[in-house]
């Protein structure tokens, strides 16, 4: 992999020998409304598959409780951003002469990165508790998600208004960012709201999920033109 992108980054022969098969197979990005039209589709879908699976079993939850499909394809999505975002870094990191000291991929990658492992294996779950007792707060009355999610979009909007030139010379990725930043506006929502209700807990579900689409579909769609650009022989933006 580290062979692949060292020769698409220098557009050697490699890259030349290759590059009618990258076209044959779509490389180019489809036009904004085709993904986000492409991300709402699928999220219909897999939502319309895990409630249904879960009526089977007489809980539409079931599925999207942890360690089930949701929650595994949700972490799977978040590393796949992750290493799009680390694809990015690493092409551009080899074709500017200047070295960067703030990237934004490379932070977005290492980002991700967290985000998927603390999705699957519940990191933040354990240190909740301690922390929140520590300033004398009953866990049960605190909507920690709905604050390390708030936290996380904060920090991640500061971070990119600071590389904002980075961060809009890709087409199309600052507004699957926001999307995708809508959906998990729209999950802190519906955590906020009684939890004792399966719908309530579905929908939290469903606008997690798809805005994790859309974040993978915005990085996933940047890495794409950068390749795009890397074939054709042009330098990454300065």
């Amino acid at each position: 992999f580290t062979l692949f992108l060292k020769n698409i980054s220098k557009k050697t022969r490699f890259v030349k020998k290759y590059e009618a098969v990258f076209q044959g197979v779509g490389i180019k990005v489809m036009k904004r409304s085709h993904k986000i039209l492409s991300v709402l589709v699928f999220n219909v879908i897999l939502a319309t598959g895990i409630v249904a699976a879960g009526f089977h079993r007489n809980d539409i939850y079931y599925f999207f409780q942890e360690k089930q499909a949701a929650t595994f394809l949700s972490a799977l999505l978040l590393g796949m951003t992750s290493l799009c975002a680390f694809t990015l870094s690493f092409m551009r990191q080899r074709n500017l002469a200047v070295k960067r000291s703030l990237d934004f991929w490379f932070i977005s990658a290492f980002g991700f990165f967290y985000l998927s492992m603390d999705e699957y294996f519940m990191l933040h779950e354990g240190m909740d508790t301690p922390l929140l007792k520590l300033f004398g707060k009953d866990p049960q009355f605190v909507n920690w998600d709905g604050l390390v999610f708030a936290l996380l979009a904060v920090f991640g909007i500061t971070f990119a208004l600071k590389c904002w030139r980075d961060v809009t010379r890709q087409k199309d990725f600052v507004w699957l960012c926001v999307l995708a930043t809508a959906c998990l506006a729209g999950m802190i929502v519906f955590d906020m709201l009684d939890q004792n209700n399966s719908v309530i807990k579905v929908c939290e579900e469903i606008f997690k999920i798809t805005g994790v689409t859309f974040f993978f579909a915005a990085y996933l769609s940047a890495m794409l033109e950068q390749i795009g650009q890397a074939l054709a022989g042009q330098q990454p933006y300065p």
